[in-house]
């Protein structure tokens, strides 16, 4: 994405572009291919929470969670490659840590 960003001509564009294409249709169907070991497999390969999903490990959701992803990103090939420079450090409103702060860590 970052090289898409930061082309200077159209033709280093496209080459990146079509990299993002190629990586998406990867994405999919890597998941597409977990989304088939987690219904198929009959060994535990990845651990998961009975308690649910944290930041740190799935629940027993993943299946669902796959299926969203695959949803999610079919379709989305073709986008121009976009990454939004201010998605890291939007805090939610009432956060008590100044920004100008926060970005010293």
């Amino acid at each position: 994405m970052h090289g898409y960003l930061e082309a200077k001509d159209e033709q280093a564009k496209q080459e990146k572009q079509q990299l993002a294409h190629d990586m998406v249709l990867d994405e999919i169907q890597n998941t597409r291919d977990l989304l088939k070991l987690w219904e198929n497999s009959k060994v535990d390969f990845i651990p998961v929470s009975t308690m649910g999903e944290t930041m740190l490990i799935y629940g027993l959701n993943l299946g669902e969670l796959l299926k969203k992803k695959i949803e999610l990103m079919t379709g989305r090939e073709n986008d121009e490659p976009f990454i939004d420079p201010n998605f890291m450090w939007q805090m939610p409103a009432g956060f008590p840590v100044p920004k100008d702060v926060y970005l010293k860590y």
